[in-house]
Formats: C-alpha cells, structure tokens, sequence
C-alpha cells in the first residue's frame, strides 16, 4: 500500500515505522510547498495519515503568508488542505489526536493527562470528533487491560469503572464546562453554547448554575448572571457539590463519568450513548444502568491506542484495515 503522511507528531510516526518495510510512505510532514510529484502521490495512494484538530476560524487559528503565525494556525491551515485534498481525490484519512477514556486518570493523579503515563492517542477515520468519526469496534479484553496499565503505572485503582453508580449531589449545581474559544472541537462557538445552554436551563429549572471556564479561556461569562468560575480547579474536587454537567464535545465526560456525574452532551459527544442529549430534561436526567456503562466504556477503550500498539504492525494494520474498509 501507499500512505501518504501529513504531520510529523508520535503517533504517525510510530506507525509508518511499523509499516515502512512492507509499504511505500509518502512523508510530506516537513513540506511547505507542495509539488506536482506530491500531488501525484496523493492521488495515486491508499490512504492519508493526518493528526490534530482543524476547521477553526479564530483568529488565532488563521494561518497568514509572511507573518510568525501560531503553531496552532500552522496546524488549522494544513489541515483543512490535507482535507481538502483528501475530498478532491476521494481519499481517506487515518485521523490521530489526543486521549479519550485514559484521561480520567486524572480524577486519581493531580497533573496534566499528557504528564501521566502511559500516553494514549486517538485513532479513526476522517475525523477527531466523535460523531464524525468512524472508530474501531470493541476489542474483547481491552478495557481492563488499559486500566490495569494505567494503574499501575500510577499505584491506583479506579473506583468506578465495573459496578458502575451515579453519585450526583441531587441537591447539587449544575456545571458548565465549556472549551477554549478557538478550539474546532465544539459543534458552535464556544461563547454561544454557553449563552444557549444558560437560557434553556433557566427555563426549566432553578438550581445554582456555574461555569467552570476553560483555565485558558478570554471569555467571561460576565453577561450571563451565573457563577463563573475561573483557574485551574479540577473536576474531582468539585464533585461532591455538582448535580449534572453539561457539556458540548468536551473529554471531560471521561473523567466525569468515573466521578459518577451525569453529564448532559450534544449529539457530537462521546457520552452520546450514555442517554442524556436534552436540556430540557435536566430534573428528569437518565440514570444509565451499570451494564450500560460498561458496555460504554469498552465501547471507549477502543477509540485511543498506545505508541507500543501503532509500533506494532501485526496489531495496527487490522485496525486501520477496519476504518478503511465500509
């Protein structure tokens, strides 16, 4: 097979390391201008090998000719043309980025979740967001054996992964976590998920609202008459107050869910299948059995993968196999 690769981070890395003995890797990860023989390999391929998010319009995120611009804007821009191409010669996109269920790691150890080992990356097709992405099916076993890897790794055991129970203060808040402002990975702008998702819950209840801005966020909420709160306060901590938590596309539901908090999403969010997606049924939240957790969270243990694994070309290739094929 050819495979075309975009982008020059871990992840892709190891896998086409995997995979260079057997198959012809195309690497443009360090091209600035792009030239006809690119364009040729790009049409004659099998598939495209691409990381990180793209399809903001932030300023921040816009990418500019003959300007210092923002690694981030530098990421936006090749993406949306890696997409661009891949739509133009009707090819697929292998899509990595960053953890999805190992980051609840961080309801038991109190730094960054890429600072905790092991590291897990995001693996699908075409896209990051969960909704827009095709991903791996369930593979039996795997779930206990990530935690087993992450615990013991970091000497803890998860508390709330088998035997699943909602532990919600029923007289509790409600908690907003919105993401960074020029992140693509929210279905609206940031600022007008919040507006919305405040409106729409004033008109059902009237519990305590706050807002738990991103710690790198420039918004303020300021207008919303609601509790913002601001800094890095981790979730964990908040718990024991909290009724529900609503978010957009966020990866916190991964740690929120462990913690036992029901999280109210939109239909782009992993924690689609766990049965709360309308507002309007914030005092009436669905109470996912534990049967149904679990079978969520193997569900989720297939969506993110080790370096050990993309470097392991007997167990990658029918993974990526999988995506490719309809």
């Amino acid at each position: 097979m050819k495979i075309v690769k975009f982008d020059k981070s871990k992840a892709p890395t190891a896998l086409v390391e995997a995979l260079k003995d057997k198959h012809e890797i195309i690497d443009l990860s360090d091209v600035e201008k792009f030239r006809y023989s690119h364009f040729y390999h790009m049409k004659n391929c099998d598939f495209f090998l691409n990381n990180g998010t793209f399809g903001s319009n932030h300023p921040k995120r816009l990418w500019e000719p003959d300007v210092d611009n923002h690694k981030m804007a530098v990421m936006n821009h090749r993406n949306d043309l890696v997409n661009m191409f891949a739509n133009h010669y009707g090819k697929k996109i292998i899509h990595f980025e960053s953890a999805t269920l190992s980051r609840m790691k961080c309801n038991y150890v109190n730094r960054f979740y890429k600072q905790i080992a092991p590291r897990f990356y995001r693996m699908g097709l075409n896209h990051w967001v969960f909704s827009k992405t095709k991903w791996c099916k369930p593979i039996k076993g795997r779930l206990e054996k990530n935690l087993k890897l992450i615990e013991d790794e970091n000497n803890f055991t998860f508390q709330n992964v088998f035997n699943h129970k909602w532990k919600n203060n029923k007289n509790g808040y409600i908690l907003i976590l919105p993401g960074l402002e020029d992140d693509p990975t929210s279905s609206v702008p940031v600022a007008e998920f919040v507006a919305q998702t405040v409106h729409w819950i004033k008109q059902v209840t009237a519990r305590k609202i706050v807002v738990k801005a991103h710690p790198h966020s420039k918004l303020t909420y300021d207008d919303l008459d609601v509790e913002v709160m601001t800094g890095d306060s981790r979730i964990v901590d908040l718990a024991k107050d909290v009724y529900c938590a609503i978010l957009d596309s966020s990866t916190s539901i991964f740690e929120l869910t462990e913690l036992g908090i029901p999280t109210i999403t939109t239909q782009h969010s992993f924690g689609v299948g766990l049965g709360n997606t309308d507002y309007r049924k914030v005092e009436s939240l669905h109470y996912a059995s534990s049967e149904e957790v679990l079978k969520w969270y193997e569900q989720m243990a297939s969506t993110e993968f080790l370096m050990s694994e993309f470097s392991n070309k007997d167990f990658i290739m029918p993974r990526i196999m999988e995506l490719l094929n309809e």
